[in-house]
């Protein structure tokens, strides 16, 4: 994948999190052991997404290393789901609150540490707050139930994609405006 098109992967990431985001808000009713599934999958999609988005800035000569460990630690989670299928709300509430956390603190440095090279950076800062603080709150304040849980969970996912979707279309139109974006990709190899 060539340098200039690292606005695709963010919105193939953005689409893969609004999706998982939508399914959750369309089907209340779903039980944890579903939920656990779809995070599962969401997690590991999304995570492989990240890491091809990484190898790809490797070859271009682009920072790619906060990506790749994003996309690691999104797959790691997603296994863990798979591995411990019997969680309960509450552990799966404290996977994504992990993973959420550790998410949202990368993309606030990525965007604080290229907030000269990215062009609409705020975007991906307001992303990555949104998702830190999320996953503080899930942290602090666990969830009394799955059906609270899900809809957070919906919520968090929604809110976190459009912006990915948001930001990808930002990239896309500066693209065609001057030329190849910097990457959004950080530090690394």
């Amino acid at each position: 994948m060539e340098s200039n098109r690292s606005w695709v992967m963010l919105a193939l990431r953005g689409l893969a999190t609004l999706l998982f985001g939508l399914i959750a808000l369309s089907w209340p009713e779903l039980s944890v052991r579903i939920l656990v599934t779809i995070f599962g999958l969401y997690a590991i999609v999304e995570g492989a997404l990240s890491i091809v988005h990484s190898l790809a800035g490797m070859a271009g000569g682009q920072r790619w290393g906060l990506t790749l460990l994003e996309g690691l630690v999104s797959v790691a989670v997603g296994i863990a789901v798979f591995v411990w299928p019997e969680l309960t709300a509450v552990v799966l509430l404290y996977f994504i609150a992990v993973r959420a956390l550790v998410i949202g603190i990368l993309e606030m440095f990525t965007a604080v540490s290229r907030r000269s090279e990215v062009e609409q950076g705020w975007l991906l800062f307001l992303g990555g707050l949104v998702s830190a603080a999320v996953g503080l709150f899930l942290i602090l304040r666990p969830g009394d139930g799955a059906l609270a849980l899900l809809w957070l969970i919906a919520l968090y996912a929604t809110a976190v994609g459009l912006v990915q979707v948001l930001l990808a279309f930002v990239l896309r139109r500066r693209e065609r405006q001057s030329g190849p974006p910097p990457s959004l990709q950080e530090t690394g190899g």
